[in-house]
């Protein structure tokens, strides 16, 4: 479930990124710098708070909107790839064509069975994407 206000903890940027990935040793590289920052483009965060993914400055120390907040919490779940992602109202804050935008990546994101992963699609387990919106 992502909720509307995300939540962080005290650590950088990037480690708020990853918190709730599966960081076993075979899935490591699913959570490298690389794939964060792809995905952080495709949802299209600002370039100043992408710049700051590989510094250890903390997220409580960087300052950040209420937008780039839920964006966060949304690129955070999309980086966990659940099998089943929930959300409440993703693209309230947002306007119509940002919110176009978020829909095509969470089609993306079901389509592909996750998003930059390396190896072959066959061998993912589906995704699904359920959302309430007050408007499309």
């Amino acid at each position: 479930f992502v909720s509307q206000m995300p939540l962080f903890f005290l650590g950088s940027l990037y480690e708020n990124l990853i918190f709730g990935s599966d960081a076993s040793d075979k899935r490591k590289a699913d959570i490298g710098i690389p794939r964060v920052v792809e995905i952080c483009r495709r949802v299209h965060l600002p370039e100043r708070v992408i710049a700051l993914i590989d510094q250890q400055e903390a997220i409580g120390e960087i300052a950040l909107s209420q937008t780039e907040k839920i964006l966060l919490g949304l690129i955070r779940a999309l980086i966990a790839n659940p099998e089943v992602l929930v959300m409440q109202k993703p693209t309230v804050v947002f306007n119509d064509e940002q919110a176009a935008e978020l829909l095509r990546t969470f089609k993306l994101h079901s389509r592909n069975r996750g998003l930059y992963l390396e190896g072959a699609l066959h061998m993912r387990r589906p995704r699904t994407v359920v959302f309430t919106a007050s408007r499309l």
